[in-house]
């Protein structure tokens, strides 16, 4: 052989082992790039516009992909379990882009992120979480989360494969609505339903601007919308930011309970807030006159706590609500009033749709069910 070629070799040879890397050191990287384009925004988002129908609402569809979550999302949930050490515990009031706003000992401090939790936080850090602090150097910094016991969630509407966390460690939802500017849309409840069952937390149902409502058949026809989700024992309450109505029951239920305050623009929960609230006074805004789609008045969540003692999660009014991580099983499961009729099936499997002997399906046929929640089932599970 040509001493030239056995040169070459030689030299190939040795950029062949310079360029070597351990194959943990390569699942890492794959790893980290994983990460890096699960965070990415889309380029494009997608939009979605208000209609008649459950799939014209302006809702993101169902986020469906049982088992299949990304290895960040995994990753997110195993961090939530993290053992405390010596560091102080504080409860995250306010998220901004890398840092937080805690309060530890009752008293407000701003508060850095660890380098991971920065770059995973619409996931791994809400408001409402307890988190760790390092106060060693300047500043404090987070450095762990405690897994979290209930939480509001639903997919990024930029990037449906990353779970975007609304409020953390909560005891209710008051999901608010309205009886026009945006109209009363069932279709929005039943998704927040399943949403709220889906992360242990108990919901109310508040329709507000019923000062708005004409003679007693406008107010009648919110009742019979209502009546469904009565019957599942969901409290229910017809308020106004501005006459003050039911705005003293709605306190009395949320005494001493962390609560988010969640629903579509324009349906005035910063206006309720403020009237529950007086103390703390929140911008307002009504809808816009071209198209009566709400304006965003508050453009990130906060929490207050009340001289009732409860905590008050205000989060930024929503144009799309998807899904996530939802299956068909967890969708029957979240539909509470099939429980009693399941059993009765004819098959163990049932999908409550077109095989014969459904319990479920005579039920809803026979009013047991109500037939707007069934139909509801339906459309849910279609899109899955």
């Amino acid at each position: 052989m040509d001493p030239k070629d056995k040169a070459e070799i030689r030299k190939e040879a040795l950029r062949a082992i310079h360029r070597w890397v351990p194959l943990e050191e390569q699942k890492q990287r794959k790893l980290r790039s994983k990460e890096r384009r699960a965070n990415a925004p889309r380029k494009r988002p997608r939009k979605r516009e208000w209609g008649t129908e459950d799939e014209e609402d302006g809702f993101e569809p169902v986020s469906s992909r049982p088992g299949t979550e990304s290895k960040r999302a995994r990753q997110v949930e195993v961090a939530g379990e993290v053992s405390f050490g010596a560091g102080r515990v504080a409860l995250i009031v306010g998220v901004q882009r890398g840092r937080v706003r805690v309060m530890v000992d009752g008293e407000e401090l701003e508060a850095s992120l660890s380098q991971e939790l920065a770059r995973t936080q619409q996931s791994s850090i809400a408001v409402g979480d307890f988190v760790e602090l390092d106060e060693e150097g300047e500043g404090a910094r987070v450095i762990a989360v405690r897994a979290r016991r209930s939480s509001l969630a639903r997919p990024d509407p930029a990037n449906a494969d990353r779970e975007r966390v609304l409020a953390a460690n909560i005891d209710l939802a008051v999901v608010v609505l309205s009886v026009v500017s945006p109209p009363l849309r069932p279709a929005l409840i039943d998704r927040f339903l399943v949403a709220l069952d889906y992360g242990g937390v108990s919901p109310v149902l508040c329709v507000n601007k019923v000062d708005l409502l004409g003679d007693e058949s406008e107010r009648d026809r919110v009742l019979e919308i209502l009546a469904p989700y009565r019957e599942l024992g969901i409290p229910c309450f017809l308020t106004s930011a501005e006459s003050g109505e039911g705005v003293a029951d709605l306190r009395s239920v949320l005494a001493s309970k962390t609560c988010v305050f969640t629903g579509h623009s324009g349906v005035g929960k910063s206006s309720l807030l403020n009237a529950l609230d007086p103390s703390v006074s929140r911008d307002t805004g009504g809808v816009r006159e071209g198209d009566g789609k709400g304006r965003h008045t508050t453009t990130s969540s906060a929490l207050r706590v009340m001289a009732t003692g409860a905590r008050l999660i205000d989060t930024p009014g929503i144009r799309t609500f998807g899904l996530w991580k939802l299956d068909a099983e967890g969708l029957r499961r979240s539909f509470r009033e099939f429980e009693d009729f399941r059993g009765s099936c004819r098959f163990r499997d049932c999908t409550h749709v077109h095989e014969p002997g459904c319990a479920v399906v005579e039920a809803s046929r026979s009013g047991a069910i109500a037939p707007s929640r069934y139909a509801a089932y339906r459309r849910l599970l279609g899109e899955l």
